[in-house]
């Protein structure tokens, strides 16, 4: 087991691996505020060979503030996108309760597992799951409609803004009846191919910018799947980017 280091105890481990600090005292704050593991994510792509125990020396000539400054960049972008990615969500949620509203009326059809595809990933889990995102809302909204634990007369319009983007991109992507879906889709003239995927993406993409999750040389666990007619004029796009080090 790894002991605590202090402040100036993770100082002289960069130190000793060749990192520049030229300002001790803002380099203890800044791990203070920031941490050393959220700070080495950005530090092993200026290590000679950081996946090696014995590798992890820094390039010769990197500072300290080099390191911070590439874990600023991807905040700034973190905070931009996040800024993009909330204007998407409202509108997506706002567009699709719309269309799930004229076709299916004002009952939880959602909480019903008949509404789903067979093929749903753990669908039991994630009905419960739902549940629990009304339950913990205590909103006025919902408490309206619903009945102590019961809430199957909580119209999709009001669960739709209680529900997580991750939730609600879930629902888009399996429900049997798809032509809210297709709908959406059509509102804002996109193809229906790969819809479901770019909405999840969107929201896996929205959790890692609110919760301050580096993008920067990371590879996405869910990706926008890029068309294959855009493709064929880029065959060697890697829609990842260069691998992490």
């Amino acid at each position: 087991m790894k002991p605590a280091l202090s402040l100036d105890q993770q100082v002289d481990l960069m130190t000793g691996r060749g990192l520049e600090v030229v300002d001790r005292e803002m380099a203890t704050r800044t791990l203070f505020n920031s941490s050393y593991y959220r700070l080495s994510g950005y530090a092993r792509q200026f290590q000679v060979s950081p996946r090696s125990a014995t590798g992890q020396t820094f390039e010769p000539g990197t500072t300290f503030e080099t390191v911070v400054a590439a874990h600023d960049h991807d905040e700034q972008l973190s905070a931009l996108l996040l800024d993009a990615l909330c204007v998407i969500e409202r509108s997506l949620r706002a567009r699709f309760a719309y269309h799930l509203a004229h076709q299916h009326g004002n009952q939880a059809f959602y909480l019903d597992p008949a509404s789903y595809l067979a093929v749903t990933p753990h669908l039991s889990s994630f009905l419960d799951k739902l549940e629990g995102e009304l339950s913990r809302a205590r909103r006025p909204t919902v408490a309206r409609y619903a009945v102590a634990d019961d809430y199957s007369a909580v119209p999709v319009w009001v669960a739709l803004e209680v529900f997580s983007f991750g939730s609600m991109s879930k629902i888009l992507e399996y429900l049997v009846d798809d032509r809210a879906a297709r709908a959406v889709a059509a509102s804002y003239s996109v193809p229906w191919g790969g819809f479901t995927s770019t909405v999840h993406s969107l929201a896996v993409l929205r959790n890692t910018c609110a919760h301050h999750g580096q993008l920067w040389h990371r590879r996405l666990d869910v990706q926008t799947p890029v068309q294959r007619k855009t493709r064929r004029h880029e065959p060697a796009f890697d829609s990842q980017g260069p691998a992490p080090r």
